[in-house]
């Protein structure tokens, strides 16, 4: 498969989002929830943040996922890059048919 420079999300993915993930994140990238504003709506915007933030980087959806698990950026190769979780992801987004 090859890995394009940077991705487009393309369409949504299910994540798992847990509520100390969601605060971390929202923390580190800034987006705290704004009044009237549902628990949904701010959970998609810290991912919306979180993709262009990404897109700064040049890193491939794989890089990316890998970011969002563990909070930093590990390229392939590097201490810290789940072989196994990076799979996972390569094998979530697949087209099936």
């Amino acid at each position: 498969m090859a890995e394009a420079a940077a991705f487009e999300p393309g369409p949504r993915l299910t994540f798992q989002f847990t509520a100390t993930q969601v605060w971390a994140w929202a923390r580190k990238l800034a987006v705290p929830p704004s009044a009237g504003e549902t628990w949904d709506g701010w959970v998609t915007r810290i991912l919306d943040v979180f993709w262009a933030h990404c897109r700064t980087m040049d890193l491939t959806f794989e890089e990316a996922a890998m970011y969002f698990r563990v909070h930093r950026v590990t390229l392939r190769g590097e201490p810290g890059w789940d072989k196994d979780y990076a799979a996972s992801v390569l094998d979530a987004i697949k087209p099936r048919g």
